[in-house]
């Protein structure tokens, strides 16, 4: 028996780390706990790439979908080959965590990627097909579930979606 629900408690307003490599690129961002079940499902369509990535998780949450790619826009717009000074600049000063969208370019930025917050770290790993629960105290990740499908931000009346991951995909814990 878990210790992990199946529903994040309504009171409770935790952050996680998000961690996404594909075969490229690693990215990281800091959400809501509630984004993982969409984070999920958008494994369920066996993505190659962090845009397949994305382009999957827009039909369960776009809002989440354009924060991301928002976020990736903008850290591309400051930190570039002529700049890379910039990044440890998006690290320094912050105790806890930096909650911004980033790109893993560094052994500074690895680090930051894998720093779980209150909610817990998970990792996609679309190259490996592996879902990995470094540290998940918030909800539980369930190989099949069902969820509200949500538009800028706010859950649809009637719009539920379903999803099962494909075999090949992994959960660890």
């Amino acid at each position: 028996m878990s210790s992990v629900p199946d529903t994040p408690p309504a009171s409770l307003t935790s952050e996680m780390r998000f961690t996404v490599i594909d075969s490229r690129s690693t990215i990281s961002f800091v959400a809501t706990a509630g984004s993982l079940k969409p984070l999920v499902a958008a494994c369920s369509h066996n993505p190659n790439s962090l845009d397949e990535f994305l382009r999957a998780l827009a039909l369960y949450d776009d809002q989440l979908a354009a924060d991301v790619q928002g976020g990736l826009a903008i850290f591309d717009e400051h930190i570039t080959d002529e700049t890379p000074e910039r990044i440890g600049q998006l690290f320094a000063g912050h105790a806890a965590h930096v909650s911004a969208v980033f790109r893993v370019l560094d052994e500074r930025s690895r680090e930051e990627s894998f720093r779980a917050v209150r909610g817990g770290l998970i990792l996609f790993n679309l190259k490996a097909r592996r879902i990995v629960q470094v540290h998940n105290n918030v909800l539980k990740v369930r190989r099949r579930d069902r969820g509200r499908v949500r538009q800028g931000g706010v859950p649809v009346e009637g719009e539920l979606y379903a999803y099962a991951l494909p075999p090949e995909w992994s959960l660890v814990p």
